[in-house]
């Protein structure tokens, strides 16, 4: 199964380099899925995607 990689987790990965590697392990392991959140959430790539998405 391939996942989709959302904008504000694009931007979540530019703010934690040790992003990138828990998202290319895949997210069937339910800690992966903890450990993005945990990151996406500390990030401003939900705010970031918000601004972007009102630019458009």
């Amino acid at each position: 199964m391939q996942e989709i990689v959302t904008a504000p987790s694009l931007f979540a990965m530019e703010e934690f380099p040790e992003l990138p590697p828990v998202v290319d392990c895949g997210f069937e392991d339910p800690k992966n899925v903890d450990l993005a959140l945990q990151y996406l959430w500390k990030s401003h790539g939900i705010q970031r995607a918000k601004e972007l998405a009102r630019a458009c």
